[in-house]
This record gives structure tokens, C-alpha cells and sequence, in this order.
């Protein structure tokens, strides 16, 4: 037995060092891998750089391993013997003094790079790509391959400014296959281009040339940082393997360096970018696949591989069935019924065997091997829809007719051909206007306040005619949807056999399932779906005689592989029915639109009743606002913009004029039709140009905030200024149709002012994060937590053009926790000249679609653009300056106004009355086309107007309404306005997701609602009274207590049975935590914010306001409701003033 070699001691500073290190901010695993909330979604694997290096270098190079681990950790233990980056020969004198002490720090810091870095590992290093990699930077480099008997002990071998410029060629080499033009996804590759005839060097950064075949356009500051210290440091200590570790590094993994160690915010440095890869899927595979059809069977083949799209994946397009146009008849009225170009009436002779296999191709896509939302691909440049539209495919079946002949497939041979036809009979004779008359009568939309049963109009005495004036909310004349989900039942049983549902008892369980889920779909809210894997549940297949083959018999055993086709063949039926049966249905018989006073609830006016409404309001507008142009001047090809379409929003009174910039038009090419870009989208860069003009003026704005949010600063700072003694005085008011009357030519001309510069440079960044909500959710839920990525596009003049990475370290951009930063490839040069066209032909040439007929808005500018706020902004604070100029400067008035809503608070009120007068004598004024709503005034003092009194707030009352909040009149403090239409209901504010993670969903929006509520400035006790911040929390609370209340009864409602009160405890328990952490973290924050609210106050009000909601039914909540006592119990008050104070809190901030 041989003996141990006995190590000599060692008194260095490396063996001295503690075996364990101080853990960073990110989790650390066993075998050196870190969590970090977002690159961990997008990584197999996360280390930090020093666990990387270390992993990397050969085991047999245990000198560069130990000094790799062990560097900058002398410094850390109070040891000055800085160790050296790399073994070469040194001098013999140690270094003295300030060399002592600035080695040191040099060391620190690449220590600090080493544990901050994060490697984001998505490749893992092959011996075979290695080697390749070695030969061609050896070409590259014109050396030799070297020996692999060479001492391991050396420095680095080449510099670190060829490894980045070889890492550079190999990615333009990599994706050689593509276009001159393209530039690989890669941070490494931004600013660079192949060079072509077309494309020269940019000569004014000619210095980064020197990559052969490779043209610099821009600098990369990406590129500047990885050839220079610390990384070059780095390289150092890789010795002769620096080539291959340093190459995988820039070429397989993704690099972050640290920003922020507080936030834990990060700055892509190299790799592919974080927002062009796909999340990991880390779910387990589940060997039993449960059908949707009610089979559980274990999956022991493998799937279909054309399989794209599983049922619930599959969502109803619904959006679909909106803002539809009637269709009419020769007479001009109303065609009801199916429309002339669906494929039961274009094909509708049943005897016809061609006619038939043509309905069959549109029920059965899949079989036929035609495009299908199964195992078909959606071109995006077709449709911005998740799934295409199949009302009209004749093109694609003419392409096809020579492969299919007009033969069914074998599966559609049977009993299947005679229901089709059955199914076309009953087409022909079923009378879908009847059956709308009889199920949507007119009567039940109050038709005396229509005039439908009466003239409309009537005759003056001159001949003129009268219109009907009287104002009735628009919403009241809509078709209940009760009444709307009958006739669409009707119309499908009277329509589709019973046969095709199944036979016996099965098929009508079937057929009630399936007219139990259209209910559903009529009474949806505007943005909740329904997905075919819901539909399909509890539905039998065994009991449908068309899905067995032909030569089968009936009580044959059925094979997995059977059951799978039929259920293919079943749910391509299903999602015929509402697809292209009901969503067809409701368009061609009803207008489906949303009201701004009812938020998400729908509402169907039949075709023919939102005619007679619309048409008064659309001639209207022809008169004041639009004025109509030839189809050859609108169709011009030499416009930048298109035009956009218009559609009315129902409101409490009349109707809202929208006009519709985000569509995108569909245009010619040369191998079809493809969407265009949007008239929004073409104007981003404008918007960015004004966003960061603005930017540069913040002293132009004057009184203009930018979300209601802007209020709580000013005031706050315009309250400790001011004396408590003085009575304030408000005065509100409101800007008629602000956006409608702005004059187009004193806007550009105020527009030229803004725009100095003769180019413009617009980049474009990603910022990831995770979600905002705690990622609490664990198992097969935490897998469906995806971060969240945002595009945001920054302008500059070319002098003030910055780098992404500056801007994030100076703090110009700020970002949430854990936030990752992703420069993109993004960067365009905009002139002067171009910017003033598009806003030119944007505000002074925008045309609207009205109709058949093309329109030029004549007066103001587009409500929907991207870029009119912001004008908005600008022109209003041009008249600020020079009408309301008495109040700059002025320590006594406060002004503000949020886009076209202004308030004045003064303690002076001379002030209050010349700000009154001013505005209403401005009215009729075409300089500016100022017209105040008479009947949103509202002061809290006596004003007349020519005789007339001003609409004032009640003398007992003291909070004045504001843009969503209420201001108190004495001591200015700052509530949520919670008053409301009484016809809206807490169900109108949701939007119920039944379909994917339902309790996720759940949690997620319960915490997304109750944040907005939480601002700081409801809860600042420095600016609020106590006894107000309390009883703000409780309303807060409350109100969530009814939302939670309403969407666990929509989700029982859609057969998701009860709600765990697992998961409602926990989403309590976690609007209690976001209230305290608000409290707590912005106590230290900006605006000198303060909050003597404690946590236990907080626990107190929140299980009194859901115990107050979920107390109601207590049968069904058990759980919960002894959880609340007893969180009620354990934050009891200890104090009698204490438990005063909250109980007047619960009092007076009851919800109504």
C-alpha cells in the first residue's frame, strides 16, 4: 500500500481563504447554478461568470481553477497581497503605496464583474464545434494550432479584440443562407453590415473596420466593452484555453451584467437577444392523455406530428362578430339571414353531388388537407387574428380541386353525405327573418323612443324637415341578449340535424351541451373567449353514427386510434358551428358593440335599429366635420397614410365618433393579399420624435399633466405652500370636442416650432421582467408564469444620441425589479422634412372610409392617432401662455389640466372668477376653437354666466369631483371617486378567463385591479388625514372583496364548480401584502411621502371589508369566512381610540 503524499504547509493567502462565500442576491444551487426570475425561464442553465470560467477550464489547469475561485476574495478577508491576473514574470520589488492600493482596486473590480455577471448558458460546449472553432481562428489569426504538450501556465495567447471580431464573422458565417441585408439576431452584430455594392462603411466610425467581408454603420457599445478592461483581465486568466472558453462564451451563451444590485436589474451584454428567444418549457410530459371528447386513455403511440393546435389552444375568434355592416337588399334595407357569399348559400342544391362535397370542404377542412386551425400555420401578414377566417375559401379549394376531384375521404363516405344534404334542405327552407322577428321583436327595444313605428321625422311648415330630437341613451334600443341567444339556438336547431349530434339520449345530451355553450358565448363579456376544449366537454362520441367507417359494425370494440379519429372529426363539426355557423349569424343580423358607460358588457342592435340610430349622428358629422372627396384623389398611391374606417360608441347620451388608426389595410402582392402596416404604426416615429421634444420642453407644458396620477405631486407641493387659514376655491370645466376643433393651420404651424432639428435617430430596447404579481403559484402553475416583455422606442436629436447601456446606468431609464435590458437592432434616421409630411398629411389630409364613399376630416385633428395627445398638449399650452398668463407665477392658483379637463384651486377668487370668464368668452374664437360643455362646469362658489348661475357643488358637500378622484374643498386631500352610472354593475368590470389556469388568471387580476387603487396618493398620511387614508383602504378593500365576489360566481357559472378557498385565502392574504409593502416601501420615497398606517390596521380593514362581501353566503364559503374572523381576532386594535378611528373608517368608506 502506498502512502500518502503528505502536503507541504502552505501559508498563502488562497489556502487561508473561508470555504464558504457570501451568497449573492440570486439562488444558488448545489452544482453552481443560480435562479434568477427571468433568465431562468429563458436558460437550461444560469451561473455566474466565475462559477462559468471555472467550469470551463480543463480540470488539469488547477492553478488557473484555484486562482480563477479565488481572486479578489484576499481583499474581501482583510489580506493586501493582491495575487496576479497572470503568471508573468514580475518585478522583484513589491509595489508601494498608491500602486498597492490602486492594484487592489483594480482586482476588486474584477471580482465584483466575476459574482455580479450572469451567464445565461444555452449550448454546451462540443468537443467536435470546438475544434472547428480553434482551426478557423488560427486561420483567422494567421498562426498556428498549438501543441496540446504546452505548458498550461501562461497568460492569454491572443488579444480579446480579435476573439470578438472572429465571434462577429462566425455569426455573419452562420447565417450566410440569408439576405445581404440581414443581420444576425445577436447583440455582437448591431451596427454591422455585409458589404455589398449597396451597403459602404460609414466613414465616421471607420476605426471599428477590420473584419473582412464585414462594414461598420454605427458603433456598437456592446463590441467597445468586451475588448477593453475588465475583460480583458478576464481573458488573462484563461491561459491557453482563453480562445475556445471565450468563444463559447460570446457565441453559445447570453451575457448580463449587473446594473442595479438593489433592484437585481441587468444589461444584456452579448448573446442572442433575451427577447427574440422562446421560454423553456419545463413542464413535465404527462404519459396519460385525457381526451376532450371524455376518454381517458394512456397515449402508447406516439402523437400526431401535424398536430399544431390542441383543443384548448383553440379559442373562438369573437372579436369577429363586431362592428359588423348590414347587408342590403336592392331596395336598400336590410338583408337578415346568413350573407350571400356564405357556402350555404352559394352552394345550395342538395340533389348536386359537387355542391355537397363543397359544404362538406368547409366543415371538414382537416380531411380534405386543407388549411385548419388543427394543423395549419397562420400567416401573420394575412391576419392579425390568432386563426383565420374560413367564411370565404374558394380560392384555396380552386387550388386544390385538381388534387381532391371532388372525392370524399373514406371517413366521409357513409351516413355523413345525406345529413349534409338534409342539413342544405333545411337551409333553404328555414326563415331566418321570422325567426329574428318573433325571438327579436322590435317592441322590445322601446320603439316609441325609436320612432320605428312612427315617423322619424316631420314636416315644418316651410317644407323642411324636423328630425326627432328628443336624447335617449342608445344602449336602450339594443336587443336583450337574452333574447339574442334564442334566436341563435333556433336558427341551429331548426338548421343542423339532430342526427349529427349523435343518436338516443347521448345525441341529445350533445345537442343541450353544445346550446348551453352558444348561451354562453351571446352572453360573454367584450374580451372573454370560449375555447373549443370547454365546448367539448361531456360530449359522447360513441353515440354518433356518421363517425364510424363504413364497413364497421356498430358494436365493434373501439381502437385508441378510432377514438381519436372520431373525435378529430367530431370537433372540426364543432368548430364549424360556431365558427362559421353562429359568428356568421350574429354579424349579418346584428351591429355588436361595447358603450363607454358599461365597460365590457356587449350590446346587439339589430341591423336595421342601429341604421335608424346611426344615420342622424353620420350625417351629422358629414356637415361639421368631414367633407368628401373623389375615390381617385383617396386612392392616390402617392399617400403615405391610407384612411381608416369610423364606427360610434354608444355613451350616456348619443353616440362617440372613433375613428380606427391600428387597422391594418389589406393590400396587393405579388402572391396575394397581405396586411400593411397600420396608419398608427407608419406615425410611431413621429410620436417618438414629439415624445422626446417634449421632453426637452417641460416648460412649454405649463398646467398639461399626463395621467391622473400627476395630480397627487402638485397638489401636494401647492398644500404646504399655502396657508390652512384661506378658503380655496375650484373651478372645473371641459373642452367640447376638443380633438374635433382644433384648427389644422395654426397646429402645424406650432408643430414646425417643435421640430428644430434636421435628423432624427430612433432606437428601439426590450425590457423583460417577470410578472407583476409574486410568482406564488407552484407545479404545473409556475410554468405558466411567463415574463413580460416590452418594446419601447426612444428619439434624439443626432448631438444627443446615447447608448442604451449609458442610459440605464445613469439612470435615464429606470426599470422595475429584476428587470432584464435588451438593446434590439433597431436604429433609423428620420429627416426634418419627412416627420412634417406625415404630420402634415396626418392632421390636414386624414381621409375616412364612411361607407362606400371616402371623407376628409376638415376641422381638428384624428381622435384615435397615436400622435394627437400630444398635440393636444402643445396647442393647449400655447393658449395657456398667452390667455392665461395672469395665473404663471402666481403662489395663490394652482392649475391643472388632463388633456381637455381643467382645474383651477386658488385662495383668491379674483383668480377664480377672471379664469371663469376667460374661458367662456374664448368660446366662438377661431384662433383657437376653445368651446366649453356648459354642463360640465362646476365651481364651489356662486358664479353667473350672462345672468345665468354657474353650476355649483352643494354647499354641505366637500369633495369636488376630478378626472376619477375626489378633492377635498378644505383641506384638499385626495379620494377615489367611486361613484358610478347605476346601470353599471360590478359584472360589467370583469373579464372573466375560464379557459387556460383559470385560478392563476384569477389571482393575477385580482392583484392587476387592486394596485390601481393603491396609489400613494391615497395612502400619503402627510398630505390625507388619517381617518381618510383608512377609510380609502377599506373602500379599496371592499371593492375588491365584490370583484373577487362576482368572478368566483362567473366561474362557477361557466362549470368551473366553486373556488378553492385555498386559492381566495391566498389572493387575500396577497392584496393584504401589496397594501403594507406599498406603505412600507414608499416610505423613504420621492414627494416626501408618509404612511403612520401599520400593517395590523391594515389586516383589520381588509378581513372586515371581505368578511363584510363573503359573509353573505356564508354556506358557500365556510373556510374563508373563519379564516377573516380569525385574521380579525389576531389584528384586533389594543387601543379604544384606535378601534374608533377604524370602525368610523369601516362607516364611512362603505361602498356604494
Amino acid at each position: 500500500m502506498t502512502r500518502r503524499r503528505k502536503r507541504p504547509a502552505n501559508t498563502s493567502a488562497v489556502t487561508e481563504l473561508p470555504s464558504k462565500r457570501v451568497k449573492d442576491d440570486h439562488q444558488a444551487s448545489t452544482d453552481g447554478s443560480t435562479h434568477h426570475p427571468v433568465l431562468s425561464l429563458y436558460y437550461p442553465r444560469v451561473v455566474t461568470l466565475r462559477t462559468y470560467l471555472r467550469n470551463q477550464l480543463p480540470a488539469s489547469s488547477r492553478s488557473r481553477r484555484k486562482k480563477v475561485a479565488s481572486i479578489g476574495l484576499e481583499t474581501k478577508n482583510g489580506l493586501h497581497h493582491p495575487t496576479p491576473l497572470c503568471s508573468t514574470p514580475t518585478v522583484a520589488t513589491q509595489p508601494t503605496g498608491t500602486r498597492v492600493q490602486q492594484a487592489n482596486e483594480e482586482i476588486q473590480i474584477l471580482a465584483d464583474v466575476l459574482d455580479s455577471t450572469l451567464v445565461g448558458v444555452l449550448k454546451e460546449p462540443d468537443c467536435a464545434v470546438t475544434s472547428n472553432r480553434r482551426k478557423e481562428f488560427a486561420a483567422y489569426t494567421q498562426s498556428q494550432v498549438r501543441s496540446s504538450l504546452e505548458c498550461t501556465d501562461i497568460g492569454a495567447t491572443t488579444s480579446q479584440s480579435d476573439i470578438v471580431d472572429f465571434a462577429i464573422l462566425s455569426l455573419f458565417k452562420r447565417f450566410h443562407g440569408h439576405s445581404s441585408f440581414y443581420r444576425p439576431p445577436h447583440l455582437l452584430c448591431h451596427g454591422f453590415q455585409r458589404a455589398t455594392d449597396k451597403c459602404h462603411p460609414n466613414h465616421e466610425h471607420a476605426p471599428m473596420a477590420g473584419i473582412p467581408g464585414i462594414v461598420p454603420q454605427y458603433p456598437n457599445k456592446n463590441v467597445s466593452m468586451l475588448k477593453n478592461s475588465p475583460w480583458t483581465d478576464i481573458l488573462n486568466l484563461l491561459g491557453k484555453n482563453c480562445e475556445e472558453i471565450m468563444l463559447h462564451l460570446l457565441l453559445d451563451c447570453g451575457v448580463f451584467v449587473q446594473v442595479d444590485r438593489k433592484k437585481g436589474t441587468f444589461y444584456q451584454l452579448s448573446g442572442i437577444q433575451l427577447s427574440e428567444l422562446k421560454t423553456i418549457d419545463s413542464g413535465p410530459a404527462n404519459n396519460i392523455a385525457k381526451s376532450p371528447i371524455g376518454h381517458a386513455t394512456r397515449d402508447t403511440s406516439k402523437p400526431a406530428d401535424d398536430v399544431l393546435n390542441t383543443p384548448a389552444n383553440i379559442i373562438f375568434v369573437r372579436s369577429r362578430m363586431l362592428y359588423a355592416r348590414a347587408a342590403l337588399n336592392a331596395k336598400g334595407k336590410v338583408r337578415f339571414g346568413l350573407r350571400h357569399i356564405h357556402v350555404l348559400n352559394r352552394y345550395p342544391d342538395s340533389t348536386n353531388w359537387d355542391h355537397t362535397i363543397h359544404i362538406m370542404k368547409y366543415i371538414f377542412p382537416r380531411q380534405f388537407g386543407l388549411h385548419n386551425v388543427f394543423t395549419s400555420y397562420v400567416n401573420s401578414k394575412e391576419t392579425v387574428q390568432p386563426f383565420k377566417d374560413y367564411t370565404l375559401r374558394e380560392e384555396e379549394i380552386a387550388r386544390c380541386r385538381n388534387q381532391h376531384a371532388n372525392k370524399a375521404p373514406r371517413r366521409l363516405r357513409g351516413e355523413l353525405v345525406p345529413l349534409i344534404q338534409k342539413l342544405q334542405k333545411r337551409h333553404h327552407h328555414c326563415s331566418y327573418a321570422e325567426l329574428l322577428r318573433y325571438y327579436c321583436p322590435i317592441e322590445s327595444t322601446h320603439p316609441q323612443k325609436l320612432g320605428l313605428d312612427s315617423p322619424p321625422s316631420s314636416k315644418g311648415s316651410n317644407g323642411s324637415t324636423k328630425p326627432n330630437t328628443r336624447r335617449i341613451p342608445m344602449t336602450d334600443c339594443a336587443t336583450p341578449s337574452s333574447s339574442v341567444s334564442a334566436f341563435c339556438r333556433a336558427v341551429l336547431l331548426k338548421l343542423i340535424p339532430n342526427e349529427l349530434y349523435g343518436c338516443g339520449e347521448d345525441g341529445t345530451k350533445n345537442r343541450d351541451i353544445i346550446m348551453r355553450h352558444v348561451d354562453t358565448f351571446v352572453q360573454l363579456r367584450r374580451f372573454e373567449s370560449l375555447s373549443l376544449h370547454e365546448v367539448a366537454q361531456g360530449l359522447k362520441i360513441t353515440c354518433v353514427r356518421w363517425l364510424q367507417p363504413p364497413s364497421e359494425l356498430p358494436s365493434a370494440k373501439l381502437s385508441a386510434s378510432d377514438i381519436r379519429k372520431r373525435t378529430e372529426m367530431f370537433l372540426e363539426f364543432v368548430y364549424y358551428i360556431f365558427d362559421s355557423l353562429l359568428i356568421p349569424l350574429i354579424r349579418s343580423n346584428f351591429y355588436v358593440t361595447e358603450s363607454s358607460v358599461h365597460r365590457n358588457r356587449l350590446f346587439y342592435f339589430r341591423h336595421d335599429v342601429w341604421r335608424r340610430l346611426a344615420e342622424p349622428l353620420i350625417a351629422q358629422l358629414k356637415l361639421s366635420t368631414f367633407q368628401e372627396v373623389k375615390r381617385n384623389s383617396a386612392e392616390d398611391t402617392g399617400r403615405s397614410l391610407g384612411f381608416s374606417l369610423l364606427r360610434l360608441l354608444p355613451k350616456k347620451s348619443g353616440a362617440r365618433p372613433i375613428v380606427n388608426l391600428r387597422r391594418r389595410p389589406v393590400r396587393r402582392c405579388g402572391w396575394g393579399n397581405e396586411l400593411g402596416p397600420s396608419i398608427n404604426s407608419l406615425m410611431t416615429p413621429v410620436f417618438n420624435v414629439l415624445k422626446y421634444e417634449k421632453s426637452q420642453r417641460l416648460d412649454m407644458l405649463g398646467a398639461t399633466m399626463f395621467s391622473v396620477r400627476d395630480i397627487y405631486p402638485r397638489l401636494k407641493t401647492f398644500k404646504e405652500r399655502k396657508a390652512a387659514t384661506k378658503p380655496f376655491y375650484f373651478v372645473k370645466l371641459d373642452i367640447q370636442s376638443c380633438f374635433d376643433t382644433i384648427p389644422q393651420q395654426r397646429l402645424l404651424t406650432l408643430v414646425e416650432r417643435l421640430v428644430p432639428e434636421e435628423e432624427y435617430v430612433v432606437t428601439r430596447h426590450a425590457e423583460v421582467r417577470p410578472p407583476d404579481e409574486p410568482q406564488t403559484f407552484s407545479g404545473r402553475h409556475a410554468s405558466k408564469i411567463k415574463p413580460v416583455r416590452k418594446f419601447i422606442s426612444n428619439a434624439a436629436g443626432f448631438a444627443d444620441i446615447a447608448n442604451l447601456y449609458d442610459a440605464v446606468i445613469d439612470d435615464e431609464i429606470r426599470g422595475k425589479r429584476h428587470t432584464v435590458f435588451v438593446n434590439t437592432s433597431t436604429r433609423k434616421k428620420y429627416q426634418r422634412k419627412n416627420i412634417l409630411n406625415l404630420l402634415r398629411e396626418n392632421t390636414g389630409n386624414n381621409l375616412v372610409k364612411i361607407g362606400k364613399k371616402y371623407f376628409r376630416q376638415k376641422t381638428g385633428i384624428p381622435q384615435g392617432s397615436i400622435v394627437s395627445t400630444l398635440l393636444c398638449n402643445f396647442f393647449y399650452s400655447e393658449f395657456e401662455r398667452e390667455r392665461l398668463a395672469f395665473l404663471d407665477g402666481s403662489d395663490d392658483a394652482l392649475l391643472l389640466r388632463l388633456v381637455d379637463d381643467y382645474l383651477l384651486i386658488t385662495t383668491e377668487p379674483g383668480l377664480a372668477a377672471e379664469f371663469l370668464q376667460v374661458m367662456l368668452d374664448v368660446q366662438g374664437n377661431e384662433d383657437y376653437g376653445i368651446s366649453v360643455n356648459p354642463d360640465k362646469i362646476l365651481v364651489n362658489f356662486t358664479a353667473t354666466n350672462d345672468g345665468n348661475i354657474v353650476p355649483r357643488l352643494e354647499p354641505s358637500q366637500h369633495q369636488f369631483p376630478y378626472c376619477g378622484t375626489l378633492i377635498d374643498t378644505h383641506t384638499l386631500s385626495i379620494t377615489k371617486d367611486r361613484t358610478r352610472d347605476p346601470s353599471l354593475t360590478t359584472s360589467d368590470t370583469l373579464t372573466v378567463e375560464a379557459n387556460k389556469s383559470p385560478g392563476l388568471s384569477f389571482y393575477r387580476k385580482a392583484l392587476s385591479s387592486f394596485k390601481i387603487q393603491t396609489h400613494t396618493m391615497f395612502l400619503d398620511t402627510k398630505h390625507n388625514s388619517v381617518s381618510v387614508v383608512l377609510a380609502s383602504l377599506y373602500q379599496s378593500f371592499f371593492e375588491s372583496a365584490l370583484k373577487l365576489y362576482e368572478y368566483s360566481r362567473c366561474l362557477s357559472h361557466r362549470g368551473r364548480g366553486l373556488t378553492s378557498p385555498t386559492l381566495l385565502i391566498r389572493t387575500i392574504s396577497a392584496l393584504m401584502d401589496v397594501a403594507i409593502g406599498t406603505i412600507q416601501s414608499r416610505t423613504a420615497g420621492q414627494m416626501g411621502f408618509e404612511s403612520s398606517v401599520t400593517g395590523a390596521q391594515v389586516r383589520w380593514l381588509a378581513a372586515t371589508a371581505f368578511r363584510a362581501v363573503f359573509g353573505r353566503k356564508q354556506s358557500r364559503f365556510p373556510g374563508v369566512v373563519r379564516w377573516l374572523d380569525g385574521v380579525v381576532r389576531g389584528s384586533r386594535p389594543k387601543r379604544d381610540g384606535e378601534a374608533v378611528r377604524l370602525r368610523r373608517a369601516v362607516s364611512t368608506g362603505v361602498y356604494r
